[in-house]
């Protein structure tokens, strides 16, 4: 039986609460007859704002207590940033993907060319400390963890001269400036995975009236769960200098699989086609195409290096 009263569970950041409340007013517009409650959840990685993400479990960390409470029954569904989630499904939960969002990655502050040599800039992710680098080997690149105002702050009071953030969640919060935030080109800074993507998550057992509203877009889940598998089978994580970002192109998917060291000296990047509808067996073809052009070897290779470095 459909749910009446349905709970939403959020984490209680500036941008989840945002994207929550999105995804509430599209529900209610959708299925006016429910009666939707947000419930917020603070989660570790909420309550620890200066680790980093690797030091308590990497990916996942967000969302791992909103799937706990689903699962309990506390409650009904949960709305995620995809990129924060891990690259395996949960069991017993299933997903609704909203159409996607842009992917960019932005530098608040100023143009990548227009930093001065040496300049500081604030990010917690090896992505995007590799990425840098790979362009700007004289940045000096600082470690920034905490929510999006937090973040900003660290720009504008000076303690950083740049500072890199996603797009859509500056334009989803409604703090995105055109004349502070300068977007960094995809097809040389490739997005995080999943980067841009809600995804919006329940029981497998409830029966949620979603397929026929913004809520639900069979494309956005194909890309999405295109990019999950790479990751997924290339072993990529919150502490890998690397992405996956699957686009429609010429009837089909590109996706591009990008691999860095982590101080941005060497990396890889290739692409290989997915078929707009396709199945597992699509993707496993796709997979060893690019096992066929390095990808796996070239890890392995940033995965023996950071080793001996963390040694």
């Amino acid at each position: 039986m459909e749910p009446v009263n349905l709970k939403i569970g959020t984490r209680g950041s500036v941008l989840a609460l945002a994207q929550t409340d999105w995804v509430l007013g599209e529900f209610r517009r959708a299925v006016p007859s429910f009666d939707i409650e947000r419930v917020v959840i603070e989660t570790r990685g909420d309550r620890d704002q200066t680790s980093s993400l690797a030091s308590f479990g990497g990916v996942g960390v967000f969302v791992a207590e909103l799937q706990s409470a689903i699962l309990d029954g506390r409650v009904d569904a949960a709305v995620h940033s995809y990129k924060d989630m891990a690259s395996r499904p949960t069991k017993g939960l299933k997903q609704f993907f909203p159409k996607r969002e842009e992917v960019c990655d932005v530098l608040v502050g100023a143009p990548l060319d227009q930093l001065p040599r040496g300049a500081r800039v604030g990010t917690g992710s090896p992505r995007r400390v590799a990425q840098l680098l790979r362009r700007r080997p004289d940045l000096r690149i600082e470690p920034l963890r905490g929510n999006i105002t937090t973040r900003l702050l660290k720009q504008r009071d000076g303690t950083f001269d740049a500072v890199v953030l996603a797009k859509a969640g500056l334009k989803r919060a409604r703090l995105f400036d055109p004349n502070r935030d300068f977007d960094l080109d995809p097809m040389d800074f490739t997005p995080a995975t999943g980067q841009g993507q809600l995804a919006i998550e329940t029981r497998s057992d409830v029966d949620l009236p979603l397929d026929d509203t913004p809520l639900s877009s069979a494309l956005d889940r194909r890309l999405a769960q295109v990019e999950r598998y790479f990751a997924a089978e290339l072993g990529f994580g919150c502490h890998t200098p690397a992405a996956v970002w699957a686009r429609v192109q010429d009837r089909r998917i590109a996706v591009i699989i990008d691999v860095l060291k982590p101080h941005g000296q060497e990396s890889l990047k290739i692409e290989v086609p997915v078929p707009l509808a396709g199945n597992d067996t699509d993707l496993a073809v796709a997979l060893a195409l690019a096992e066929e052009r390095g990808v796996r070897a070239f890890l392995a290779e940033v995965q023996q290096e950071e080793a001996a470095s963390a040694g």
